[in-house]
């Protein structure tokens, strides 16, 4: 009988993440057929995080095999600083071009790997932010609210007390879940929303 539950992250695990990332990155939904490069989408919302700070990633699992994740930094500014110094410059010679013939999916993605991450003024206020995702098939067993009650505890461990997250706008089922967990929307993005969580 399958066993759910969820654990700290390893690196181990980032075969599982990378997969993860691309079934649920379009608005939740598999975007596997959104990318000439199945790997693209996790290089980029994925797999800095844990080498940035594997103490903030969990994974769901199901019979120790990973089938969601939330991933995130205690501190934005100081991940985005890493982000430019460290990963990006690395991303950049391995996807030179900019645009792609498969989907504007991916040419966002790959202008977001040649962009220069500044420091969001207005988010100051809530240092913190991650990303959730479960595949499909795991959704609606309380792995959500167990990954985020982990992710908070140890934000509270390290005297945080606030967060933020991006959202797809056409996301209403990840809306309605951040909603009913105490999110708040700080900001319509058109495509996205802001949404904040105060503790």
């Amino acid at each position: 009988m399958p066993v759910l539950g969820i654990r700290k992250a390893s690196l181990l695990d980032l075969p599982y993440i990378y997969e993860i990332c691309l079934k649920t990155a379009f608005e939740g939904k598999d975007a596997t057929d959104l990318f000439s490069d199945k790997w693209l989408v996790g290089q980029y919302f994925a797999a800095p995080y844990l080498h940035f700070d594997i103490g903030m990633c969990w994974v769901a699992v199901e019979n120790d095999y990973p089938v969601g994740y939330i991933i995130g930094v205690s501190n934005t500014c100081e991940y985005e600083d890493w982000l430019n110094k460290t990963w990006l410059p690395k991303l950049q010679k391995l996807y030179p071009h900019r645009k792609s013939s498969v989907s504007e999916f991916e040419s966002f993605v790959l202008d977001k790997i040649h962009e220069f991450h500044e420091p969001n003024t207005e988010l100051m206020k809530y240092p913190a932010h991650m990303h959730i995702d479960l595949l499909p098939d795991y959704q609606g067993h309380g792995l959500g609210r167990k990954l985020f009650e982990a992710f908070s505890q140890e934000l509270k461990n390290r005297s945080i007390s606030s967060l933020h997250l991006g959202v797809a706008s056409g996301n209403t089922q990840a809306i309605g879940f951040y909603k009913k967990l105490g999110f708040q929307k700080l900001k319509d993005l058109g495509g996205a929303l802001l949404l904040s969580f105060e503790f």
